[in-house]
């Protein structure tokens, strides 16, 4: 049919997702590049909804005021806007992301610093897990030597 009409006058293709669909979009686009994947702009909105908050974040953090609650939530933050990514279609995306999140989270994933997250007056809510509750008491009775 593209090449009846002639591939210069098809400008974007319009198809739902279902496997057959989403495998002939991927040949027309392989096959004709100058057919517009109109699915870029949705890819590049994703991008940007993801980015925004980790730039945010930067700048936020480079102040000389920063403490360690800023980098929590700012961590909850954008794992909360993680979380929210399409599963289906930004799977690997998603997925490096969440490797990333995690790896940092690790770094933060001290006792310690739980303990003044949680006793910081930013934290509203107050609630955590019986077991965490547990933790976190015994990790403030060894810093105040109860």
């Amino acid at each position: 049919m593209i090449q009846k009409i002639g591939p210069k006058k098809i400008g974007a293709i319009v198809s739902d997702n279902a496997a057959n669909i989403s495998a002939a979009r991927k040949a027309i686009s392989l096959k004709y590049p100058n057919i517009m994947n109109l699915r870029f702009y949705d890819d590049l909105q994703v991008l940007s909804n993801t980015l925004l908050p980790i730039k945010n974040a930067i700048l936020s953090l480079e102040s000389k005021k920063t403490t360690l609650v800023n980098c929590m939530v700012h961590l909850f933050h954008i794992a909360a806007i993680v979380k929210n990514t399409s599963t289906v279609d930004y799977k690997a995306f998603r997925q490096a992301c969440i490797n990333i999140f995690n790896k940092r989270y690790k770094e933060f994933n001290d006792l310690q610093y739980l303990l003044a997250f949680f006793l910081h007056p930013a934290w509203k809510d107050g609630r955590v897990k019986d077991e965490m509750f547990l933790q976190l008491s015994t990790a403030a009775a060894t810093l105040w030597k109860f």
